[in-house]
């Protein structure tokens, strides 16, 4: 997929989050993207700065070489360590990231609700009806698990497919 694509549709999907109600997705898969995608880096520091560095101080004067860079040509003078670091996440990243959102914030505690609900009804002869009350004095409201309504049932399944085939798109097309 290409990244202007993947980046209209990550565009759009944070947008239906919020119109949806469920901005606190969209605003966790922004804040994720902005603290970058972490990554280890290859480091490689001379040997008199290996002794500052054990105690902490600057390794301004470390070159931070990617894996696919060739190693300085005198080992004795310097060693290779691994730091966390972080980069930018590419457009098909941050794609799979609200796609993988969504999947946790509204398919997978729907299927966890479905799976109770089968539970209990396996149970007893009666369909399941579950009431959570707040304590004696708390102001949460009471919430009630029982079975969907078909209609939410399609819906989810619908919502089930459209990420599946968003998320092989991604995949097919980012070559991961």
């Amino acid at each position: 997929m290409p990244s202007h694509t993947a980046q209209a549709a990550y565009s759009e999907l944070l947008e239906v989050l919020r119109a949806q109600g469920r901005g606190w997705v969209a605003d966790q898969v922004q804040e994720q993207v902005r603290a970058g995608k972490p990554i280890t880096k290859k480091v490689f520091l001379p040997q008199r700065q290996l002794l500052e560095d054990e105690e902490e101080e600057s390794v301004s004067e470390a070159s931070i070489e990617s894996d696919t860079s060739a190693e300085p040509v005198s080992s004795r003078e310097t060693r290779r360590e691994h730091r966390a670091a972080t980069e930018d996440y590419s457009a098909e990243e941050r794609l799979d990231l609200v796609i993988a959102s969504i999947e946790a914030a509204m398919v997978q505690p729907a299927d966890i609700e479905r799976n109770l609900v089968d539970f209990f009804e396996s149970m007893t002869s009666a369909p399941a009806m579950i009431r959570f009350e707040p304590d004696e004095f708390d102001d949460s409201a009471i919430f009630t698990l029982q079975r969907p309504p078909k209609d939410r049932d399609l819906s989810l399944e619908r919502l089930r497919a459209s990420l599946a085939g968003a998320r092989s798109r991604t995949t097919r097309d980012g070559n991961r």
